[in-house]
């Protein structure tokens, strides 16, 4: 039992033991070289690599080099066994293999009769010679024991070397997002493999699944020179899941957390306007897990639960709470309701099981279910946002996701390994506003998309209105993956290869929005009530505002029209938009990789790491672009811009790189390495171009209104389920740049690390980055400041007679260039009790 207290009011955590993994979908190797007394190479001598914690065995044999591999190995401890007639056989016990890692164990054999046997204890090498990337570990033990303030995926994540936490401001995922920023990326592109599997998510990118750290054994990151088997971003991180042993283990843990030992937020302290009073908080994270044997030795079971709840607020400074005071009682239609802090309680429940099967001496399986679910309240009102009086709850933000995944490893030579992997994973995220009254109720749920559009206002410094910050009324993403993955190793003679495909069919992918009227003042409402030269009665004065109004209608755009049940296409037969007809978005989406690798040993301390990966990424949508007004009315008038995005298919990707072991004992190693990834593109670019391809089309309009007083001013009225963009309207555009490319970063990296023993050392690596076609967006069709028009005007109105068809036309373009330099510094002890720990820091006084 162990007993943990920090910045917490309780934190107790009981531990009835640790499990560790038997198998799992793997990328793990052993290598090395056996050699007689005399260093003379040793043929056809048999390795056998078992788990320590299992007894599950795998055997090869040495080729004329004197060689072996034996790859797809799950994240363990193992033992090396080395077995030649005439020679005394050779052991190593207790070698710890990580994730992701290729770890070369050269062995040597006497004859027999000069020595018997000869075993090692703890002499696993800690720098890998044979490979060029740079990457960063956390073992099992360090997620069991690592102090946090929030135990969770992503605050691991930000422990290793080079990662920096990315601020979640909005997020689909609400809590759940795990940004976190490696090589000085936004934090959302990195791409998860869980047991060698996809956990990214699309939509908005970071991940998909949140795992709880009692089901995680361990995990890697690789931020420079990884091999051409990882992909979809330049920076991959590699986790593998926890699996059942021989002996039955748990554990079961609680940490809890509230206000009392939390110092005061800066906008709570009186200085900077706040009340003085510390906001209440409190968290609670507990849980626990099981494994052991099913058939020892041949069957084992794993499963762990964990609930978070976490109740949270925001204060809101004086100066803020002010002004929303002047517009509660100055403009009573808008139903505000006012308050010192904004309630944003949230909820998560993870869960995962998982079965492991030895069939024979040469089949292994593996079998997971994992899900997420959970909600957070008022993610998107911020400090300077009111609540609607309705209710404390303007926006639900609410995840579900689940996952069944298996893997079946079959050994068909000694040298000739093959590896499948196949998984499903399912994604839905809702966003509802419970605080709209009189608005469609789907399922017994208030969607809120009509009735709260016209309260909608934003003042410089503070808001009010439903889904403050950009979001939607109504907000679901669906993203449904089938993925299936094959990778097969082969050992010829001094080369190490690996070749394999992967492919992700989704079935679903896109989402259901209703979109967002609002009234923009340029003044808070402090100015209005005291400037009494510009406005002499107050909101009752004419003042000067922006307007935007959409089309209230939901789009689908979801690649299976009729599968959403009671969403999708069918909200048009239950009546919750009035008169709408039925969109999809084009065919189901995919993506495809292929890559083949080559570790070619050139000589006992030199390996080249030769590999080439090949990518194509298929999210436009190609069937119904031709539908996109945009892109019908700049063909029309002859604009470059009118043509069809291709897909992007040149996407050959080499990856070169070296390792050098300077003095043939991984004392010094010196590696360099060269890549050139494409990233796959997030959905959020694509969404508002989908719209304007479907049946009924969404539409934003805008308009200025100069003399507009607020609660009096009657809003111009916008069509209802548009077919077509409105005649004069200025309406906004989207579209692709026909030449769209998908984003290109390019790779190289040097590095030096030297050992101080078997459990210490040191390592120097210089990066450099370089991002080409980058997205972003661009503004074609800007009001020119030297004449007041627009550059599609004259066309707009010789094709169509209309030079306000069009207003902004914001296109998705790839023309971002970046640069990214980083010298990493990187200091590791491992200890292998807390003994040693003390030890070590009592030698260091």
């Amino acid at each position: 039992m162990r007993f943990m207290s920090s910045v917490a009011t309780l934190a107790a955590l009981m531990v009835l033991g640790c499990t560790t993994t038997a198998f799992a979908q793997a990328t793990s190797t052993f290598n090395g070289r056996v050699v007689d007394q005399g260093g003379a190479v040793l043929p056809g001598v048999t390795v056998t690599v078992t788990n320590v914690e299992t007894g599950a065995a795998r055997e090869t044999i040495t080729n004329g080099e004197g060689l072996y591999t034996v790859p797809a190995l799950p994240a363990a401890t193992y033992a090396i066994r080395a077995e030649l007639a005439g020679f005394a056989p050779q052991a190593r016990t207790r070698v710890q293999l990580l994730t992701g890692t290729t770890l070369t164990v050269d062995l040597s054999l006497s004859l027999a009769g000069v020595q018997e046997n000869l075993t090692v204890t703890g002499a696993a090498p800690i720098v890998e010679t044979t490979q060029s990337v740079l990457a960063s570990s956390i073992r099992q033990t360090e997620v069991a024991q690592l102090p946090m303030l929030n135990r969770s995926l992503s605050a691991m994540m930000n422990l290793l070397p080079g990662a920096r936490e990315v601020p979640v401001t909005v997020s689909a995922h609400g809590q759940s997002s795990n940004y976190v920023s490696f090589g000085g990326g936004s934090g959302q592109h990195y791409n998860m493999l869980v047991d060698g599997l996809d956990n990214k998510e699309d939509n908005d990118g970071g991940t998909l699944l949140t795992y709880s750290l009692e089901g995680v054994q361990e995990f890697k990151v690789l931020t420079s020179g990884s091999n051409a088997e990882y992909g979809r971003s330049p920076v991959s991180v590699l986790m593998a899941t926890k699996s059942g042993s021989n002996q039955l283990k748990g554990s079961v843990f609680g940490y809890f957390r509230n206000d009392k030992m939390v110092a005061a937020d800066y906008f709570t302290k009186t200085e900077n306007g706040g009340t003085g009073v510390k906001p209440p908080f409190s968290r609670g994270q507990y849980g626990g897990s099981m494994g052991g044997p099913i058939v020892k030795d041949k069957a084992w079971f794993f499963g762990s639960i964990e609930r978070v709840s976490q109740d949270y607020v925001v204060p809101r400074p004086d100066t803020i709470y002010n002004e929303l005071a002047i517009l509660e009682r100055e403009l009573p239609g808008l139903n505000i309701k006012n308050s010192r802090t904004v309630q944003q309680p949230s909820r998560d429940l993870m869960s995962q099981a998982k079965v492991n099967l030895v069939l024979n001496q040469t089949h292994s399986a593996w079998f997971r279910y994992s899900s997420e679910y959970g909600y957070v309240n008022n993610d998107f009102l911020g400090a300077n946002g009111a609540l609607l009086s309705f209710s404390d709850v303007v926006d639900h933000n609410h995840q579900g996701m689940w996952n069944v995944a298996g893997g079946w490893t079959s050994v068909i030579t000694p040298t000739l390994v093959n590896q499948v992997g196949i998984q499903y994973l399912n994604y839905t995220h809702d966003m509802h506003y419970p605080s709209c009254p009189n608005s469609p109720v789907q399922q017994g749920v208030n969607l809120g998309v009509n009735a709260c559009m016209p309260g909608k206002f934003f003042f410089p410094s503070v808001s009010t209105g439903p889904a403050i910050g950009g979001g939607f009324p109504l907000w679901t993403d669906l993203d449904n993956k089938l993925e299936f993955k094959d990778d097969i190793s082969k050992q010829v003679g001094r080369h190490s290869l690996k070749a394999g495909a992967y492919y992700v069919h989704q079935p679903i992918f896109g989402g259901i929005f209703g979109c967002c009227s609002y009234t923009v003042l340029f003044d808070d409402p402090s100015v209005i009530m005291s400037d009494k030269v510009r406005f002499p009665n107050g909101f009752r004065s004419p003042m000067p505002a922006f307007v935007q109004l959409t089309t209230q209608t939901i789009g689908d755009y979801s690649s299976v029209e009729k599968s959403l049940g009671s969403g999708g296409a069918t909200n048009c037969q239950t009546n919750l938009v009035p008169n709408c007809a039925e969109n999809d978005w084009g065919r189901a989406n995919y993506n495809f990789s292929t890559y083949a690798q080559d570790d070619f040993k050139v000589s006992p301390r030199l390996t080249l790491n030769l590999g080439v990966r090949y990518d194509v990424y298929n999210y436009i949508g190609p069937r119904q672009l031709p539908n996109n007004r945009t892109y019908q009315i700049l063909k029309a008038i002859g604009s470059p811009y009118g043509r069809l995005p291709r897909i992007d298919r040149n996407n050959w990707q080499p990856r070169l790189g070296f390792a050098w072991d300077v003095t043939g004992d991984g004392t010094d190693v010196i590696r360099g390495s060269y890549g050139l990834y494409y990233v796959q593109g997030l959905q959020q670019v694509y969404w508002q171009r989908n719209f304007a391809s479907q049946s009924v089309i969404f539409s934003a309009t805008t308009a200025f209104i100069p003399d507009f007083i607020p609660g009096v001013t009657p809003l111009p009225t916008t069509a209802q389920n548009l077919t077509q963009l409105q005649a004069g309207a200025g309406n906004s555009g989207q579209w692709y740049d026909p030449d769209l490319q998908d984003q290109q970063s390019r790779q190289a990296h040097i590095g030096w690390s030297h050992t101080f023993g078997p459990q210490t050392v040191i390592s120097l690596d210089y990066s450099n980055v370089r991002n080409y076609h980058g997205w972003r967006q661009i503004d074609i069709n800007p009001v020119l400041p030297s004449t007041g028009e627009r550059p599609l005007a004259a066309a707009l109105q010789r094709v169509y007679g209309d030079s306000n068809l069009l207003g902004p036309v914001i296109l998705a373009a790839s023309l971002n260039r970046s640069k990214y330099d980083e010298l990493a510094v990187h200091f590791e002890r491992r200890f292998s009790s807390a003994q040693e720990v003390d030890d070590y820091v009592r030698s260091m006084r």
